[in-house]
């Protein structure tokens, strides 16, 4: 009886054994089922602020851009009236040359006529 006993303790101690190996084992697999969840979120993140960080830089190129093109049309805008600017004092130049012109022209014919 007292070998039954020891036996069924024996038998009762490598249930335990085995059953804290499982636990153990069963911990083990749960943690390391954690840290690969934890990786992948890390991951998703990096991969999350890389687009944001390419969204935010494709932001700021476009606004360059749009910066680009409105000092571009400031500046045909200039040019425009910078040339606009030139025709008309060339042309109220040119106006007062021909009034000149006139003027001397009638003076010469007066002259002529006075002196026929």
């Amino acid at each position: 009886m007292a070998t039954l006993i020891r036996v069924v303790r024996g038998v009762g101690r490598a249930v335990q054994k085995a059953h804290r190996e499982q636990e153990r084992q069963a911990r083990r697999i749960h943690a390391e089922k954690i840290r690969q969840e934890k990786a992948r979120l890390r991951q998703s993140i990096q991969i999350q602020k890389q687009i944001e960080k390419g969204h935010r830089e494709q932001v700021r190129a476009n606004r360059e851009l749009q910066r680009q093109a409105k000092r571009i049309h400031a500046e045909q805008v200039r040019q425009e009236k910078a040339h606009q600017k030139q025709l008309i004092e060339r042309g109220k130049s040119a106006l007062a040359a021909r009034v000149e012109m006139r003027k001397q022209l009638k003076d010469s014919i007066l002259n002529l006529k006075v002196n026929t």
